[in-house]
């Protein structure tokens, strides 16, 4: 009897320890966990940059009014004879007159959708991009939620990575904004393109 009494005990004493030594393992592995990362809104494509636009940004504002964003002082702002705008920034790899593999350019346009919708608008595009012999990849349409009003975006793989946005303004006009950003040598790129586009207001 008292055999089984010590082996009883033992066997508890065994069983404290290594419950103890599971509690304290635990508590060391999440001590050692990393902190959670913030989270990049995922309601954008692409990613939205939501920081503090630096003061000495310019604004361009459209013609008619229908549409204003913010862009930096050294981008190349050109107006175009169709009535487009297209920012331009390079970076030092890019070579003048090749295909674009290192650089940020954004084209605004604006034009009228008559009875279709900006969902069947952005669709039409996207269709035509299909039957293109150069287009190797079209990407499915998606809603983009940048701006005060939902739009539709899809990219575009062929001579560069395009991405294609189709935004409401007042009325029956709309804005598409296309996008070619390639950023081998990280210059920053892709959180000056999400400031621009979060800065777009559309009237």
């Amino acid at each position: 009897m008292e055999k089984y009494k010590i082996l009883i005990l033992g066997l508890l004493i065994i069983i404290f320890v290594l419950a103890g030594y599971r509690f304290a393992s635990g508590r060391q592995l999440s001590s050692l966990a990393p902190s959670p990362v913030p989270e990049l809104l995922s309601d954008v494509t692409p990613t939205r940059f939501v920081v503090p636009i630096p003061d000495n940004w310019l604004t361009y504002m459209s013609a008619d009014g229908g549409f204003s964003f913010r862009y930096p002082p050294d981008m190349e702002k050109n107006e175009n004879g169709d009535g487009s705008v297209t920012l331009v920034k390079f970076g030092p790899s890019q070579t003048k007159g090749t295909e674009v593999y290192d650089g940020l350019i954004l084209t605004f346009k604006s034009g009228s959708h008559a009875e279709n919708s900006i969902r069947e608008l952005a669709e039409s595009e996207r269709q035509k991009g299909l039957n293109e012999p150069a287009i190797e990849k079209v990407g499915e349409l998606l809603e983009v939620n940048f701006t005060s009003q939902p739009g539709w975006s899809y990219s575009i793989t062929g001579q560069g990575n395009f991405v294609h946005y189709f935004l409401p303004l007042s009325g029956t006009r709309y804005l598409q904004v296309t996008q070619l950003l390639e950023d081998p040598k990280s210059q920053n790129f892709h959180a000056i393109n999400g400031n621009i586009l979060s800065s777009l207001e559309l009237n």
